[in-house]
Parts: C-alpha cells; structure tokens; sequence
C-alpha cells in the first residue's frame, strides 16, 4: 500500500517537469490538467468512464468475459471510437449540463464530490493498487484520444504517453497466477487437509516487450512522419506484444474429448492416449472433489473462523485455475458437469464480505 501510494505521489509531482519537457499543449497542459479545473475536459473525462464502465459490464457478461484482458481491451476499444465520433460531431456536454439549470459556480464543486466519492467506492470495491490500475488506463486512453483529436500540441509525445500509461494500468491490474510456493501459509493449509497444492509464478516475458516497445516506437515515427504504414505495423505490433503479455498458454491435447488418434496408428500409440485422457479425466473428477470439499469447510467455518475462510477460497481459487490448465474454463467446470452449478469463488466472497 505505501509503494502504491509513493508511487502515484511521484507520479503527480513529476507531471510538472514533463509538461515543462515537452512543451504547452493548444488548450491544456499536463500540469494544468491538475492544477486548474478544465469542466469540459472533466466530463468528457467522466463521460468517458461511464462508456467504458458500461461496456466492460456487457463484455464481461458475454464469452468474452473469461479473459478479463480482452474484455478491456474491447471496452477502451469501443469507448474510445465512442468518444472520438462524439467529440468530432461537436457535442458539448457542458453546455448540456449548463442547460439544465446547473449554475457556472456550483458544477465544479459538484463534480470534485463526485470525483471524490467514485475514487473512494473504488478504492474500497478493488483495492488500492486496482484503483492506481485503473486510473491509469482510463488516464492513458483519454489522453491518446485528446492527441488523435489535435487537442494536443505534440500529438506523438501525447500518444506515447498515453500508451505508456496503459501499459502500466495493465501491469497493474494483471491478475497474479497465485504465486503460491511449499512455505506459503495457503500451501499448508492445503497440505494439512491433504491437498498439496501449489502454483509457481510465471516469468516476464523478454520478446513480449521487446515486440511491445517496437510496436511503441513504430506507431510513433508512423504518427510524428505522417506515414500511415508504420502507424499500421506500430498498432499491429503493440496489440501483438499485449496479447503476448497478458495471455494464458493452453496446454496441448488438454481437452476433455479424447484426441483422435488414425485408425493405421499402431496399438502403443492408441493405448498410450487413452491412458493420458484417462490420467485428465480423473485430474479433473479429484479437482472436482477437492473443490466441493472445500466450499463445504468454507460453509461450516464462514462465521467462526475468517482466517481459514479466506485460505480456504484461496485454495478454491487455485483449484478452478488448476482446471483450467487442463482445458476446463471456470463456467464449465462449475456447471451441472462436474459440481451441480456450485458458486464461484468471487460470487462466494461477495456474498459473504471475504
């Protein structure tokens, strides 16, 4: 919590010296963004937000949302060509507001409550570090849509500060594989009700960022020169390096359906398949069994015990991403298939307050 907290003080210290840097924009500059209160800039900002918060609900209810990746990046996606076709036909939310009886001296004092009280429920909903997350994305968005529109006076600068700040949102928001090791207390407690489970964390990833800095430094000469196939190559790179970051390796062959094996194949080879979908099979049917065992414990000790009730869904939560490397997605493996529609571990912690 205190590095999050340096960190975004830093951050907003330093955006003084980046405008100094980089020059003055046409109508605002990083640091007057917040040191003076832009109202139009502040409810494009907020009708932005709304766009996005509303869309990411939709893509997360829909097959998309088994990949919380690209459900934000359809959503920043969609928002962001919302908010440009909005700003181009030359809409003014402000004087929107203005004619509805909302006096000039009383709008910015009711939206620095609303500013205020949004960053608190999310601070609370998500956490700190989620909330830094977010912020960032939503900031590095707007900002590329400000520079695509020439509201910016160094359009190249804008657009790769914008990028930057989204990768950082993401880093940020990326969900941890649960870096579980032998000596972490979730281990244990796994160990010591006789399911020794344990996941290791996955390494960075040198080519992702290497291919997401070319697409980065491409899309910037391609935006700076004027020259629309760089631009192209610069996008397609920058996608392909995020995708690469953020995306979970399916293993092979880790389906439930047996893989088809050619009838002219020799009996070793068919008998050795059958074997390892049987292996699968009863992986599954034991992760099942562990899974309802524990949410059955976690029934008995909700109110007792909130320390074992939130190692407990911790382990829940180990056991669905353990399916999932073996081919079965969270909504599947919950389903009448395997647990008789049994709750999911976020859903559970919502409904009980862990």
């Amino acid at each position: 919590m205190k590095k999050e907290g340096f960190s975004l003080i830093a951050l907003i210290l330093s955006l003084n010296f980046m405008s100094a840097a980089y020059g003055s924009f046409n109508n605002f500059s990083l640091s007057g963004l917040f040191s003076e209160m832009n109202i139009a800039m502040y409810l494009n900002g907020l009708l932005f937000i709304t766009l996005f918060a509303v869309i990411y609900w939709l893509t997360s209810k829909s097959p998309l949302g088994e990949n919380r990746a690209v459900s934000w990046i359809v959503a920043l996606c969609i928002s962001s060509f919302s908010m440009w076709g909005i700003l181009k036909s030359g809409f003014s939310f402000e004087d929107l507001i203005y004619s509805m009886g909302v006096s000039e001296d009383m709008l910015p004092i009711f939206l620095a409550i609303v500013g205020i009280a949004v960053g608190i429920f999310l601070i609370w909903k998500f956490g700190f570090k989620k909330f830094i997350g977010i912020v960032f994305l939503l900031a590095g968005a707007l900002l590329i849509i400000l520079s695509i529109l020439d509201q910016v006076y160094e359009k190249g600068v804008g657009i790769m500060l914008g990028i930057l700040l989204m990768v950082i949102g993401m880093i940020l928001n990326k969900k941890k594989a649960g870096n579980y090791s032998e000596n972490s207390r979730t281990f244990r407690f796994g160990k010591k009700l006789g399911y020794g489970l344990a996941y290791s964390a996955s390494k960075p990833k040198l080519l992702c960022f290497i291919i997401l800095l070319l697409g980065m430094a491409l899309l910037y000469f391609g935006i700076t020169g004027g020259k629309l196939i760089f631009m192209g190559i610069g996008l397609v790179l920058l996608l392909l390096g995020l995708w690469c970051l953020f995306h979970k390796k399916r293993i092979p062959n880790s389906g439930l359906i047996p893989p088809k094996v050619s009838q002219n194949a020799p009996p070793q080879a068919i008998e050795k398949e059958k074997l390892i979908y049987q292996k699968r099979q009863r992986s599954i049917y034991d992760l099942k069994q562990k899974y309802i065992a524990y949410g059955n414990r976690f029934n008995q000790v909700s109110r007792s015990n909130p320390q074992e009730s939130k190692r407990i869904l911790q382990t829940m939560d180990i056991i669905i991403k353990m399916a999932k490397k073996q081919g079965v997605k969270e909504r599947e493996f919950l389903s009448n298939k395997y647990i008789m529609n049994y709750k999911p571990v976020d859903e559970i912690r919502k409904k009980s307050g862990y």
